[in-house]
């Protein structure tokens, strides 16, 4: 039982959470007071840096909020987080690698992960690099909102 509450603390109320204020919020407020693209960028850079890997946080955070920024809807990047949360959660074995052996173990498919979703990442920003940071961003049609 406390596995469970755990689980759906981190899983659902974190993940909502976290969406909330890095793109409800903090993204909005920067994008109003920089650019589009900074506001990406400084929000996807505070969120890696509160994550224990930086790195990979500030890559995810960047997806959440293209993914925010062209829906103009939080429950995307919440759905996409709670499930990502959920994988790390219940695969703890595949995602926890402490030893070298280890990585041995599951080094083939987590590389095979790594290849698919860089493949399918740069197709489609090559698809629509003109439009991830364009003027039509869903969130900004309403100037009103921002305030």
């Amino acid at each position: 039982m406390q596995f469970l509450l755990s689980a759906v603390q981190s899983c659902v109320i974190g993940a909502a959470a976290e969406e909330f204020i890095f793109r409800g919020f903090l993204l909005k407020r920067l994008a109003s007071k920089t650019t589009v693209l900074m506001g990406t960028i400084l929000s996807s850079l505070l969120f890696g840096i509160l994550h224990y890997d930086i790195i990979g946080s500030f890559i995810f955070g960047f997806i959440m909020s293209i993914l925010y920024l062209k829906s103009g809807n939080l429950l995307l990047p919440i759905t996409i987080h709670i499930l990502y949360n959920t994988a790390v959660t219940v695969l703890p074995d595949v995602t926890n690698i402490t030893t070298i052996s280890d990585l041995h173990t599951y080094m083939i498919p987590n590389f095979i992960m790594l290849l698919l979703s860089a493949l399918i990442l740069t197709m489609y920003i090559k698809r629509n690099i003109k439009n991830i940071f364009s003027s039509e961003i869903k969130i900004f049609q309403n100037r009103k909102s921002l305030l």
